[in-house]
């Protein structure tokens, strides 16, 4: 009976480990750069949104999307609480600019 009992008790440790062990792995933050904070719902989450019109065609910036002259983006801002936002941009030959908010300076 005793070794009943100890055999009982070794399989539950083991499963109670698979347990915690095999849990599905958290998606890295870059496969979601502009996804704010994680949670159940996504309704009132955190983030910015990035569209690009481009030919008049409206599509979301994807990350490492050339932005070419006569392009628009448009920055979109969900905040679950009162933020600071600075947006600058960046030519490759210039240094950065900030863009907003208008006459700030970073």
């Amino acid at each position: 009976m005793r070794r009943a009992l100890i055999l009982v008790a070794i399989l539950a440790a083991i499963s109670g480990l698979a347990f915690l062990v095999a849990r599905p792995a958290a998606e890295p933050p870059a496969a979601t750069p502009y996804v704010g904070k994680r949670g159940a719902s996504r309704v009132k989450a955190s983030g910015l949104g990035v569209s690009l019109l481009r030919a008049g065609e409206i599509t979301a910036l994807a990350p490492g999307t050339p932005v070419r002259a006569g392009d628009v983006l448009r920055f979109s801002v969900r905040a679950e609480q009162p933020r600071y936002l600075l947006v600058r941009m960046r030519d490759g030959a210039s240094a950065a600019t900030t863009i907003f908010p208008p006459g700030a300076s970073a």
